[in-house]
């Protein structure tokens, strides 16, 4: 029995270690979709679905019609950024089941924080930014593009002219 116990827990360790954060991700309120990607342990996202991609009549110092761009951010010479594809998470490293150590970009403050992530599960990833300690923060969750497949489309599809084709091949849609 104790054997089989072991087994079991040892089973669950591993699935728990082989998980990965690597996808598309529909953000809390499914408005957008972020990509993480892993490249030499490292996990970044860029911005690859959104709800509204471009400005709209009457927004104040904006184009009509022209891609939203990262009008928030504090550093003026970026502010012409587009927001689709822009990198949104920065250098999360694995230790154990989460993901440390990164940054996350909120383009509607213009202010980037310190960020880990978990897998929770039940599939959702639970994206925590903070400020000095996780403690200072606010939580969020995101499902996989794969839990909600038509939003998902919809909002790479407003994206689609700013990215290249593979992105929705590359979220599994």
């Amino acid at each position: 029995m104790r054997g089989a116990l072991a087994g079991l827990l040892l089973a669950a360790g591993a699935n728990a270690t082989a998980a990965s954060v690597d996808g598309c991700w529909l953000v809390e309120g499914a408005d957008g979709v972020v990509e993480l990607r892993s490249e030499a342990g490292v996990v970044n996202g860029r911005l690859v679905g959104l709800a509204d991609p471009l400005f709209r009549e009457g927004e104040e110092g904006a184009t009509p019609g022209a891609v939203r761009t990262d009008r928030e951010n504090g550093d003026p010479v970026l502010r012409e950024r587009p927001l689709p594809g822009l990198l949104l998470v920065e250098g999360l490293v694995r230790d154990g089941s989460r993901w440390e150590d990164g940054r996350i970009y909120d383009p509607e403050s213009g202010r980037t924080y310190s960020v880990r992530a978990e897998l929770e599960d039940d599939g959702r990833l639970r994206i925590r930014g903070y400020v000095g300690t996780p403690l200072l923060g606010r939580t969020t969750h995101w499902l996989p593009a794969s839990a909600d497949p038509e939003t998902a489309r919809r909002l790479l599809g407003g994206t689609a002219p700013w990215l290249p084709p593979s992105v929705e091949t590359r979220c599994g849609l």
